[in-house]
């Protein structure tokens, strides 16, 4: 245990400093409160601290320029104090830093994407409005596979006889399959 003296911080909650503010203002100027049985605590000189920034602040000064006016505020105080880097530290920003980079790279690939998908809505405008034309310049796609263009296929029986035996039951699988979908499909063309 400690032998300093503390003060409970709620001991300056008055009309001039509420505790919401008292908390914000021990932010500012760096103070960590040491927190007992849920009371928060400062020590002798924190209390002073706090005392002259509730008559900075009553006087008509803002909480930033008070604190900066008794000095030791928190940014002062974080560059003061430099913390040894652990290795996991050191790995945790490298870490992040990779995230930083990665989330850089979504961002642009989604301003490209949005990009692109405005030229692909234009062009498709453009389609709509000049259909003949535009008919010309899309590329013709080739007719599906028909059954007089798999006849003109090597046939692959030439070969090995294992090759053959599975070759003529495909084409038994095939054929059967052609009679049960062609009843369908007659359906639809007709």
């Amino acid at each position: 245990m400690s032998d300093t003296t503390l003060i409970e911080l709620k001991t300056f909650i008055s009309d001039k400093a509420s505790h919401d503010q008292l908390k914000y203002w021990c932010k500012l100027q760096g103070i960590r409160p040491i927190v007992k049985a849920r009371i928060a605590h400062v020590s002798i000189a924190e209390s002073e601290r706090i005392q002259e920034m509730i008559a900075l602040v009553s006087s008509g000064m803002t909480p930033k320029e008070a604190a900066r006016k008794l000095g030791n505020t928190k940014e002062e105080a974080g560059h003061l104090v430099t913390a040894p880097t652990s290795p996991v530290l050191q790995e945790l920003k490298e870490i992040r830093e990779a995230m930083l980079a990665m989330a850089q790279e979504v961002k642009a690939s989604r301003e490209e994407n949005r990009a692109l998908r405005s030229e692909v809505l234009s062009l498709q405008k453009c389609l709509e409005y000049k259909k003949p034309e535009a008919a010309a310049m899309v590329p013709q796609r080739e007719s599906p596979i028909s059954s007089e263009s798999q006849d003109r296929r090597a046939d692959p029986r030439e070969g090995s006889p294992a090759k053959s035996d599975f070759w003529k039951e495909l084409q038994k699988v095939s054929a059967w399959l052609e009679g049960v979908v062609s009843p369908f499909v007659q359906v639809f063309k007709g």
